[in-house]
């Protein structure tokens, strides 16, 4: 089952599978680069999103790591990926399934909840990959999933969740 699309600045296409694996296509190709899903890790791709430099972003479900979310950042070449997992923050949600890149290169994700972590919290990660900063939704409920994350041209993040929608102004 396909989980998630992306497309680069580059004009390839990132397609996300619910078993992990990671298919990449040029443009104009129809063979794939394949990344099986020992590449990249992780048990599920819940979203991928790409940075204006190429990017790639994964969140990812990791049950390995006691439910643990997983966030991916894979440079444009060579195929190198870099994880981040909620053991190294532990308000991470344990399942990424939403990410977006904001104009200043910082990365906002976001998933479900879960007993280990409490409510849920949205994430940000500094474009140095240095800072995390963490929100909390504006309602009191454990088991929220966010499933999408968009940011408008005012950089208001808006966040799609089981309990409707959630909107963070600029710092």
């Amino acid at each position: 089952d396909i989980s998630s699309i992306a497309i680069d600045c580059y004009g390839r296409k990132w397609i996300g599978y619910s078993s992990s694996d990671l298919d990449m296509f040029f443009p104009d190709s129809d063979e794939p680069v394949h990344f099986p899903a020992a590449n990249i890790a992780g048990d599920m791709i819940g979203d991928i999103e790409t940075g204006p430099t190429g990017d790639v972003w994964i969140g990812a479900l990791n049950m390995d790591w006691y439910n643990s979310g997983y966030l991916i950042k894979g440079y444009p070449t060579p195929y190198i990926w870099e994880g981040y997992y909620s053991e190294n923050n532990p308000s991470l949600s344990y399942c990424m399934n939403a990410i977006a890149v904001d104009d200043g290169g910082n990365i906002w994700m976001a998933g479900e909840s879960n007993e280990y972590n409490g409510d849920t919290v949205i994430n940000r990660l500094d474009e140095d990959m240095e800072t995390w900063d963490s929100f909390s939704l504006p309602w009191d409920d454990r088991w929220v999933e966010v499933n999408k994350i968009v940011i408008d041209s005012k950089e208001q993040v808006w966040f799609a969740t089981t309990n409707g929608i959630a909107m963070l102004a600029p710092d």
